[in-house]
């Protein structure tokens, strides 16, 4: 069980969102430094195993596709308790575990001495932008509210300093949690991602130097360029044993746990396979509630025509929920399939049919050239049902 902390307002709140910007602008150059080690061996990767959202799993599939790289079973897996098993006390650190502030003693030299050598070693955060600045020749850095000059040793006392310091409120309880860090603190999910990414950044630098001394085939550095991972759910497309090798790469207080295998999997918010007669990786939209309500579950996914929302809340559902389909589905198609049963939901809940067509329409004219389908395909596909039912 997951334990969720409310962190808005606390005396860290404001430290904890610097720490995020800051590590939001380290991301791009640990992303062309992993890439840079796929290069010296001609193997081109999109990037790490950090995904941000489906769209990055629907790009990789794209890739692959391009390459030709296709599959006979993928894997999913979870780390179960990675929030709560990720280690921030030195002496909890035994054999293969490492202490959270060591690993970003790590990332930061990582990426701070890569702007060293271009001679932009320190970090300028501002509101809504960065910067990598050259150093002061004094040595002085004017920071405030709206900015900071961050440097490697800055932004790791930042770090230490927030993990030191990380207390919650249990009734009239203070509690001073010393395993593990709060899911709800604003930059815990880049903590979580940037130390899997140097574990993960570890072996792969490992594996390019077995290649270089001949005791290593290119073909595995290339399967696992593949990879994607969303925080702690992780997808393996193509490479084989991958769980003898995840044993190499992570801790075993971090154990990752398999979920699914198969020629199809279910991950993140998509079902994937690679298609033999195509040659083509496909996607469509998985949704875990449709599950639960087949099953008995009650669940309101979108809000009653007569709830108290703006009906600008409740119509601007349809766009999203289309745009999501439009990610998760890559045949038109399961795209209608998708469309309808939403089309079909906010029927039963009383929306305004007219309303609605607008919506659908205005959407399926601004995408025609990626979906191929008329601006009133939803409609006449739900009314069709609709009369079969009937």
């Amino acid at each position: 069980m997951r334990i969720l902390f409310r962190a808005a307002d606390t005396s860290l709140t404001v430290l904890s969102k610097w720490i995020t910007k800051a590590l939001a602008a380290c991301m791009p150059i640990s992303e062309k430094l992993w890439c840079d080690v796929f290069k010296q061996h001609d193997v081109h990767a999109l990037g790490s195993w950090i995904a941000l959202n489906s769209q990055s799993i629907r790009r990789q599939m794209h890739h692959m596709t391009v390459a030709q790289q296709g599959t006979a079973s993928q894997q999913t897996f979870d780390f179960s308790s990675m929030y709560t098993n990720l280690r921030l006390v030195p002496e909890s650190a035994q054999g293969p575990q490492q202490d959270m502030v060591s690993v970003f003693r790590e990332y930061t030299a990582l990426v701070f001495n890569h702007q060293r050598v271009k001679g932009t070693p320190v970090l300028k955060l501002q509101r809504h932008s960065h910067t990598w600045v050259p150093e002061s020749s004094e040595g002085t850095y004017t920071s405030d509210s709206n900015s900071q000059y961050i440097t490697d040793a800055i932004l790791l006392e930042w770090i230490e300093f927030l993990l030191d310091n990380l207390y919650v409120l249990v009734g009239p309880n203070l509690f001073r949690q010393r395993i593990g860090i709060p899911m709800g603190t604003n930059c815990a999910p880049y903590l979580a991602n940037l130390m899997l990414f140097m574990f993960e950044f570890t072996y792969i630098k490992s594996i390019s130097a077995k290649i270089s001394a001949g005791e290593c085939s290119v073909d595995l550095l290339n399967q696992l360029s593949h990879n994607k991972r969303y925080i702690d759910d992780l997808w393996n497309p193509v490479t084989p044993n991958f769980d003898s090798i995840a044993k190499e790469i992570y801790p075993q207080s971090l154990p990752l746990n398999k979920e699914m295998e198969g020629a199809r999997v279910n991950y993140l918010d998509m079902t994937t396979w690679y298609d033999n007669t195509e040659h083509r990786w496909h996607s469509k939209l998985f949704d875990k509630r449709v599950e639960l309500i087949q099953k008995g579950m009650k669940l309101n996914k979108f809000p009653h025509i007569e709830s108290r929302l703006t009906l600008q809340c409740k119509y601007g559902v349809i766009g999203s929920q289309l745009h999501r389909f439009t990610v998760a589905n890559t045949k038109p198609m399961d795209f209608l399939r998708s469309a309808t049963a939403l089309y079909s939901e906010l029927y039963n809940k009383s929306y305004d049919t007219t309303r609605m067509n607008s919506c659908f329409s205005k959407f399926l004219r601004r995408n025609r050239n990626k979906l191929h389908l008329r601006p009133d395909a939803i409609q006449r596909r739900f009314q069709f049902l609709h009369n079969q039912q009937n």
